[in-house]
């Protein structure tokens, strides 16, 4: 079975919606593979530019040019060349044009690198016991690996009607300037791609953090480890939270995989009961009914009454960051792959 939907997260980042499309596979399970679910993510990179069709920057049409965060033309530092455009915190960097081949090798890039970064990091784990397939007698239940597919393409106008979805502005900051410039989601500067060291820890030296690979977590719908905080306490306070990707770090944790456990409940939801034989019974649990929760199924082997399984409806699968391999005597019986 090969399932594709379009998923929306309703106002997960800043207010606004989260979008992408999610693929559903079982066609490649068997005994010893899991199911795969891809997360398909567009992003339109519009090369923020004071050149508006044609037209060369004109400070009187502040208001009508591509982005009103384009403040002036010329920097005091950096002359003529230049222009001035505000970050996120609304501070003034001297920017320069882009050019090609810099610009397609540096989208290019964004792209290859953090599609490689969070592609096949998860498996949601199918305690819910769900996408059951029969192989060659034998009733299994797999995990689901959790890939991404990121496509890149240029928008030379914000506002136009693309298939993106999401459009992210893009700075090219002076070669020469050194002030950070604060990105969000949807604002980015050329130096994000890098390397970067941060040292605010209190137990181990520098960790090492990519800007990209954050931004690329908001755009699938992850929050700072600590959203509700303030300033840079929302990046973590304890050094566990720092290192996070979703912090000033890049290590990953199983509540990132918070995208595609999002996207699976809405195939689980729409799953048939089972293909069992007739050596099964399933009854429903209201107890079990939640916030998160429409009920609980409870099957029972009617030859093996030791032998049951709980399927859960319209909840969030939890995950691990490797594959349990192999499986142990009871998950065999049971038929459940990990």
């Amino acid at each position: 079975m090969r399932k594709t939907k379009n998923i929306i997260i309703p106002r997960i980042i800043g207010g606004a919606d989260v979008i992408f499309d999610a693929e559903l596979n079982t066609d490649c399970c068997n005994q010893h593979n899991n199911a795969e679910l891809t997360i398909t993510l567009r992003i339109g990179f519009h090369p923020v530019d004071p050149v508006v069709e044609g037209r060369k920057f004109d400070p009187q049409l502040v208001g009508h040019q591509l982005d009103p965060q384009i403040v002036r033309e010329g920097h005091p530092l950096f002359g003529q060349a230049t222009w001035t455009y505000n970050d996120d915190d609304r501070v003034e960097h001297p920017a320069v044009y882009w050019r090609d081949p810099y610009w397609t090798k540096w989208t290019k890039y964004f792209v290859s690198s953090a599609q490689k970064f969070w592609d096949g990091k998860f498996w949601l784990m199918n305690d819910s016991h769900s996408f059951a397939f029969n192989d060659r007698g034998r009733i299994f239940f797999p995990n689901v690996w959790c890939r991404l597919k990121l496509e890149g393409s240029e928008i030379l106008a914000p506002n136009s009607t693309t298939n993106n979805h999401v459009v992210v502005n893009v700075v090219r900051l002076a070669p020469s300037w050194t002030k950070f410039f604060q990105s969000h989601w949807k604002l980015y500067c050329n130096r994000d791609i890098g390397i970067e060291v941060t040292d605010d820890f209190k137990t181990h030296g520098p960790i090492r953090f990519c800007t990209h690979y954050h931004e690329v977590g908001h755009l699938l719908g992850l929050r700072h480890v600590r959203e509700n905080d303030f300033g840079q306490n929302q990046y973590g306070r304890t050094d566990f939270e720092k290192v996070s990707v979703m912090g000033k770090g890049m290590a990953l944790r199983p509540s990132q995989s918070f995208p595609w456990a999002w996207a699976l409940r809405e195939f689980v939801n729409e799953e048939p009961p089972p293909p069992l034989s007739d050596d099964w019974t399933m009854r429903l649990d209201d107890r079990y009914v939640g916030p998160w929760e429409q009920g609980m199924e409870v099957w029972s082997s009617n030859k093996d009454p030791g032998c049951t399984f709980l399927r859960l409806r319209d909840v969030l699968w939890k995950a691990q960051l490797q594959r349990r391999f192999p499986r142990s005597a009871a998950q065999i019986r049971r038929g459940v792959i990990y």
